[in-house]
């Protein structure tokens, strides 16, 4: 334990009296009683700032938990840091905790209301709420204050993208890219746009430059991977899957996507293979099971194939999959008859 300033423990400890405890003067009193209040505001500052601190250090190294115990004391000292509750609610959204979080972002910007980062991770817990319209205006609060703020420029396109504006989507992220050349995000989600549209080469382009910035970026090898194997480049396909998977093992979807490739390669066991190892990582995936069951199908596994086929239409069915189940009843009724 640390001592308290001598004028505190005076005025504290011994009220009327002295630190060696004779009667003091009335107007003694009074000017130890100011000098006291001065040094423990001071004193409760600084705690306040190491609190802080320490929490903003704790967000740093994903301990978010920590931070919020740091967090909370420096609030408890101080309760008109802008910063403190925005650090906070920064942390309660990581832990997934995101109306908690709201309510941080709320008073921070209560407190400072020109403070363009609780808007907009205010938006990001909205959206993750499925609060389309609250996240939009969040957003667009956030660049009314810095309209150089990509990610809510890109976050926003996202929103017009899920909206069905894409006009709208593809001005967002054209602006990040012109404000921010090296926004990875902005390329990436603006060549699924483009892929959307149809736009096939041009997708590819901004996923090449997507990987060019973070070259361990699996997300875009696997969709110009997608998108390559659409026009039917099967070779240059594989070569994206492969190291889709060699940068994030877990993910069902690029092994799934490769197993198409192969198939389409003539390479029918390395599909069976690629669609085994999607089901392993996702359980239910429908689409794998009719793939698997297809592939089985044509190199004369018939039960094994009928039984891959039951299963893709269970599960297509689950998941209300009319594309899935339509095709799996197709070759069942085939395989069956």
């Amino acid at each position: 334990m640390k001592l308290l300033p001598l004028t505190v423990i005076c005025y504290i400890s011994l009220s009327q009296f002295d630190c060696f405890g004779s009667k003091v003067m009335a107007q003694s009193s009074v000017t130890y009683k100011n000098t006291s209040q001065a040094s423990v505001k001071q004193l409760n500052s600084k705690n306040s700032d190491a609190y802080l601190k320490s929490g903003i250090s704790k967000t740093d190294l994903n301990d978010f938990k920590g931070a919020i115990s740091d967090l909370n004391q420096a609030i408890n000292i101080k309760s008109n840091s802008a910063v403190a509750f925005f650090y906070r609610g920064f942390s309660k959204y990581k832990l997934e905790d995101y109306q908690a979080a709201i309510v941080d972002f709320n008073e921070a910007i209560r407190l400072k209301p020109d403070y363009d980062k609780p808007f907009y991770h205010r938006g990001n817990a909205y959206m993750r709420l499925s609060k389309l319209q609250e996240a939009t205006r969040d957003y667009n609060r956030t660049l009314q204050i810095s309209p150089n703020f990509v990610e809510a420029l890109t976050h926003r396109g996202l929103i017009k993208t899920k909206q069905g504006n894409l006009r709208g989507a593809m001005q967002d992220f054209n602006a990040v890219i012109s404000f921010a050349p090296g926004f990875k995000d902005a390329y990436y989600h603006r060549g699924n746009l483009k892929d959307r549209l149809g736009d096939k080469r041009s997708a590819i382009s901004d996923y090449t430059n997507a990987i060019r910035i973070d070259p361990n970026l699996s997300e875009a090898f696997h969709n110009r991977g997608a998108t390559k194997l659409e026009l039917v480049d099967l070779n240059g396909a594989l070569s994206d899957l492969n190291q889709a998977i060699r940068i994030n093992p877990k993910e069902p979807l690029a092994f799934f996507t490769r197993g198409k490739t192969k198939a389409q390669l003539g390479d029918k066991n390395g599909a069976i293979n690629d669609f085994t190892a999607a089901i392993t990582l996702k359980p239910n995936f429908a689409e794998a099971f009719y793939n698997r069951g297809l592939a089985l199908s044509q190199i004369q596994k018939k039960q094994e194939a009928i039984e891959d086929l039951e299963r893709a239409l269970i599960f297509s069915q689950q998941q209300k999959n009319q594309d899935i189940s339509a095709k799996a009843t197709k070759l069942l009724t085939l395989l069956q008859s």
